[in-house]
């Protein structure tokens, strides 16, 4: 069994909102923005775990879809991950890149714009 602990996709998200300095957690563009970094995480989460899968993990994968083919692709992925050892590395690396991906421009801004004003 993998080292894979659970992940809290709500800390990352607000942390990033906090980062970006966003306080308005009931106004529709930052719901929206909400959901569109969810998204960020979820396909960079998945695409992390399908780079590191072995032929193993992926057979175990198509068994889990077709033993329950109500289960999602998503749903069968995650279930893989937790086996795959040493992939929190990985995990870890991904988030934090994505991270700072989604902060970078923001502080980038913020910067311009105090020497702007000096």
């Amino acid at each position: 069994m993998s080292e894979l602990r659970p992940f809290n996709k709500e800390n990352f998200i607000s942390s990033v909102l906090n980062d970006m300095e966003i306080k308005s957690p009931d106004d529709p563009r930052v719901v929206d923005l909400r959901w569109e970094i969810e998204g960020m995480l979820a396909e960079r989460i998945l695409s992390t775990i399908i780079d590191v899968m072995k032929e193993k993990d992926v057979k175990k994968y198509e068994q889990l879809l077709k033993e329950s083919p109500e289960r999602t692709d998503y749903e069968a992925v995650m279930e893989v991950a937790e086996d795959i050892e040493g992939i929190e590395p990985y995990l870890k690396k991904a988030l934090s890149e994505l991270y700072d991906e989604l902060t970078y421009g923001f502080k980038k801004i913020k910067h311009n714009l105090k020497n702007a004003e000096a």
